[in-house]
């Protein structure tokens, strides 16, 4: 019995989750991604809060709670010291130079 309401939860999450903003991809679980490519950093920067933004009333209307705590921002390329200034519900984004996601290590 355990095993089915295993398989009926994670059913029940994807169910939940699979009309999050199309900007939020790749989506693996409960963990979700967005990124953006620009030719200057304002340019990231806004098309990554608007992303931020977008997720935040999704969670909102759908009475989710984002783990601002888990939620990280990182830039490939660009000048040694840029980072990009963002948050989520009124609270800050921390800017990190590595993470690991989905079991890969990732460094700008």
């Amino acid at each position: 019995m355990a095993h089915q309401q295993e398989q009926s939860s994670a059913l029940l999450f994807i169910s939940y989750v699979h009309d999050t903003p199309g900007c939020i991809r790749p989506k693996f679980a409960d963990d979700l991604v967005s990124h953006v490519s620009g030719s200057d950093i304002l340019s990231v920067q806004t098309e990554l809060q608007h992303n931020l933004d977008e997720l935040t009333e999704w969670s909102k209307k759908w009475d989710m709670t984002l783990n601002i705590g888990k939620t990280k921002a990182m830039l490939f390329g660009g000048k040694p010291g840029d980072t990009v200034i963002l948050n989520a519900g009124g609270s800050s984004i921390e800017n990190v130079s590595e993470y690991k996601y989905l079991g890969v290590n990732g460094s700008s």
